[in-house]
């Protein structure tokens, strides 16, 4: 049977209902509107999968995806991340004033900028800088704002360029633990 009701008795009431703020988390391209709504399905969906590193290497440079993601970013930055990311991989960090640091850089530089170039002369130019630790703060400070742009700032927590111990003896390197970093080299 089909019964009227009269809305004259009836009682409302306001229910809790909870509200997912994504918006801090998201990379730029989407909060720009630069990327179609699946693409920002998939990135929400990143930001809440356990973390993953991956670098592959070839003769041609490097590819660095974090988190499925893959992190648009300079040559000499990429350089200076795959160095911290070797370190972690090995369960090490760095600091400015490490023996044979401007070494590894430049051989991981090698990859991106050809020895003869100018850029690569600038590099080894600024490695012999007695300000070495200016240059390294530059380059972390570059390689993790290529993070945030690519990943969004929650997104880029985890893979960041981090401080580790107290100042005046402070080292860097990623937080994330070994066995999530994975070095791909097809050389």
């Amino acid at each position: 049977k089909q019964q009227t009701l009269d809305a004259k008795d009836a009682k409302v009431w306001l229910g809790d209902i909870p509200f997912v703020r994504l918006r801090d988390g998201l990379p730029e391209a989407l909060l720009s509107g630069a990327s179609r709504f699946p693409d920002s399905v998939i990135a929400a969906q990143r930001a809440f999968a356990p973390p993953s590193l991956v670098l592959e290497l070839s003769d041609d440079g490097a590819v660095i995806q974090a988190g499925g993601t893959v992190v648009e970013i300079a040559p000499a930055d990429a350089a200076f991340y795959l160095l911290m990311a070797r370190a972690a991989a090995d369960g090490h960090t760095l600091r400015w004033d490490d023996p044979g640091l401007a070494e590894a850089y430049l051989g991981e530089y090698a990859r991106y900028a050809v020895p003869a170039s100018a850029r690569y002369e600038e590099a080894e130019k600024r490695l012999a800088d007695p300000l070495l630790g200016e240059w390294f703060e530059e380059r972390k400070a570059k390689c993790n704002a290529a993070l945030r742009r690519s990943l969004g700032e929650a997104g880029a927590r985890g893979y960041q360029i981090q401080g580790f111990g107290t100042k005046g003896r402070m080292r860097f390197g990623l937080a994330l633990p070994s066995e999530l970093i994975h070095l791909l080299e097809n050389l």
